[in-house]
């Protein structure tokens, strides 16, 4: 049975010196019918008479039809996103970013079967991540733990996870492309993510994603989003708090509480660092310590929620055997007669002493015991009440 066409696009953004690597990847799969779309997104160097001809020189019978592009100017990753849909012929489309690579010859073809035994709309893979130079691995993308969670969850569970940050490897995802176009593709208002506010709507929706446990695209770090302190990072940081305001706040009451409060979190901390990044290295010391204070709250919550609520859950599930201990410790303290024992034995005052002073210890230690359950129970009482509070401030429900 002749396999369908699929469409592979690649997009690129001043990253040409990787995008060889990119093409060569597509080139040699097995995967026996492919239509290849490169789109640039207005680079400062791109030679698109270059990459016809490298592609025309090294290309195989699986590839049908070849289309390079260059936008007039830069749009942003989404409007190029956008691009190479409106242009595919595929029944299938497969993004891969200039500076990512197929890992196998046969990634493509695996990830079609999936979809095609699956009557799938959407697949998903999984990438490991290298440094830009290819020489350490970095992560699996999503990690395993993650893998187990968003494939074994409810819908408005994954919907949850998903609202604090992204879990699906965009590298990894194949989409059936008339399904792709019908959901409008990519958000155009979110100019550097395209895929995040896609499969956020996505699952709201109730639409099934297919999970493939195979390493699919080797990405490569250090683009925009990669922790680098500078105008593209901090812009990216602050697109990224956007789309938990828009795409997860909404939905608030349809998550569980430790999601959404995982999600302000979230966007909190990725508005601060964008802020930060963007406007930083301008701000007086002053303006450095506003900033600081309007984002107390972030703090408050950091040091609660991820240093405070560990040492104090772990506390509470023991307050009870805690509270037990001291009151049997001040028992068997009170119960010892040292004095009468020491005498039978004939023994010095220096073990009176000795024993007057264990026995006050025992007495003390036991008092400490219950005095620490009882301070564990009121943090309790402390922190429901300020769960409570944020309930009705931020609105974690």
């Amino acid at each position: 049975m002749d396999k369908p066409l699929v469409t592979v696009g690649v997009l690129t953004y001043n990253n040409y010196q990787y995008i060889k690597d990119a093409i060569n990847s597509i080139l040699t799969q097995t995967y026996p019918n492919i239509e290849l779309i490169v789109s640039d997104d207005g680079s400062t160097e791109f030679d698109v008479k270059e990459i016809e001809k490298y592609i025309f020189d090294n290309k195989g019978d699986n590839i049908k039809r070849v289309l390079v592009n260059q936008m007039k100017k830069n749009g942003g990753t989404s409007k190029n996103f956008n691009y190479v849909l409106s242009q595919a012929h595929g029944k299938y489309i497969k993004y891969l970013a200039a500076d990512d690579f197929f890992i196998k010859e046969n990634s493509l073809i695996n990830l079609v079967e999936v979809a095609e035994n699956n009557k799938s709309k959407v697949v998903a893979g999984r990438c490991p991540s290298y440094d830009q130079y290819l020489q350490r691995w970095e992560w699996t993308y999503p990690s395993d733990d993650n893998w187990r969670i968003i494939t074994n969850l409810s819908k408005w569970d994954l919907f949850g996870v998903m609202s604090e940050f992204c879990l699906i490897s965009a590298p990894g995802v194949l989409y059936q492309t008339e399904y792709l176009r019908n959901k409008g593709g990519a958000d155009e208002s979110y100019r550097l993510i395209e895929d995040w506010p896609l499969w956020l709507r996505m699952i709201r929706e109730g639409d099934k994603i297919t999970f493939t446990d195979d390493l699919v695209v080797l990405y490569r770090a250090g683009g925009v989003s990669n922790g680098i302190n500078n105008e593209a990072y901090g812009r990216h940081q602050i697109e990224y708090a956007d789309v938990i305001r828009n795409e997860s706040f909404p939905y608030k009451k349809k998550i569980k509480r430790k999601y959404y409060r995982r999600a302000w979190f979230s966007e909190r901390k990725h508005r601060h660092d964008g802020i930060k990044a963007l406007y930083g290295g301008n701000f007086n010391l002053i303006q450095k310590v506003k900033l600081e204070l309007s984002y107390a709250d972030m703090y408050l919550y950091y040091f609660y929620y991820c240093i405070m609520k560990q040492i104090v859950e772990r506390g509470m599930r023991k307050k009870k055997k805690i509270f037990e201990v001291g009151i049997i410790t001040i028992v068997i303290g009170m119960c010892i007669d040292y004095e009468r024992i020491i005498n039978l034995l004939n023994m010095s005052t220096v073990l009176l002493e000795i024993g007057r002073l264990g026995v006050s210890g025992l007495i003390i230690l036991g008092g400490g015991m219950i005095a620490v359950a009882g301070i564990l129970y009121a943090i309790h009482v402390v922190k429901k009440i300020g769960e409570n509070i944020g309930a009705v401030i931020y609105g974690w429900k």
